[in-house]
């Protein structure tokens, strides 16, 4: 029997592997948009894997093997199915034919659900914040700007002072570098919140490519689960209380 199984290796461009915001086209997703809505990852190729039947039989028709290995799954015991969970073939095959739900798929598709609101709940918090700091920053550097030339207008103005005065050339150097210590310090403080906002914003900026790289994976992880869930049926009950469930 054979069953496809995501490829790990992974086939790059000339460019190296694709960037998990970069379309197929080579544009990008504009994720800092407020009105950007996420969409699945590209699906990850597969390729086959072989899944081995052994049979006591000499010879055997590959074909009649394998039916014959389908057809057993009705009458397939619980230890044996749950030592095929690996496998990726768990799955109810009742008699009665009764769909049922898939309670491992749902409860995995319920979480992931949750985590994808949780997710996009954080990703728009995180891109309100990074906006947020973004103007702070630039109107504390404007702040900054404006005032270290008021500053340095005022001591090149006292310097011009001094001079006219004829003020001794090591006093007046002495006066100067003092009064700049000062307006420097000053300065600096400016600085400091301006680059407080800065590191604000790119930290929110990296938490919302977090949360919107995970929206595209959580999206992905849930279209899998479509695609890996197949119908299961309730089991007849003469089988017996152990047979309700896998």
């Amino acid at each position: 029997m054979c069953r496809q199984v995501p490829d790990d290796k992974r086939p790059e461009d000339e460019d190296g592997p694709r960037k998990w915001d970069e379309k197929p086209d080579g544009t990008h997703e504009y994720w800092l948009d407020a009105s950007w809505q996420a969409t699945p990852l590209p699906a990850k190729p597969t390729v086959p894997k072989l899944i081995p039947i052994v049979t006591t039989a000499a010879e055997a028709n590959a074909v009649e093997l394998a039916h014959t290995y389908i057809r057993r799954w009705p009458a397939q015991e619980n230890a044996i199915r749950d030592w095929l969970i690996p496998l990726g073939i768990d799955v109810n095959h009742g008699y009665s034919k009764t769909p049922v739900i898939n309670s491992e798929i749902a409860r995995k598709q319920e979480a992931l659900q949750r985590r994808l609101e949780n997710v996009q709940r954080w990703a728009d918090g995180a891109r309100k914040r990074m906006y947020k700091a973004g103007k702070l920053h630039n109107k504390r550097s404007q702040l900054t700007k404006e005032r270290a030339t008021e500053l340095y207008r005022v001591l090149n103005d006292h310097q011009m002072e001094l001079e006219l005065q004829d003020v001794d050339r090591y006093l007046l150097r002495k006066t100067i570098r003092e009064e700049k210590a000062v307006a420097d310090a000053e300065i600096e403080e400016y600085q400091q919140r301006e680059w407080k906002a800065y590191h604000t914003s790119n930290r929110e900026f990296a938490k919302c490519e977090k949360y919107c790289r995970e929206q595209r994976e959580l999206l992905r992880a849930l279209e899998n689960l479509v695609q890996q869930g197949r119908e299961m049926y309730e089991l007849d009950a003469p089988f017996g209380p152990d047979h309700d469930r896998l």
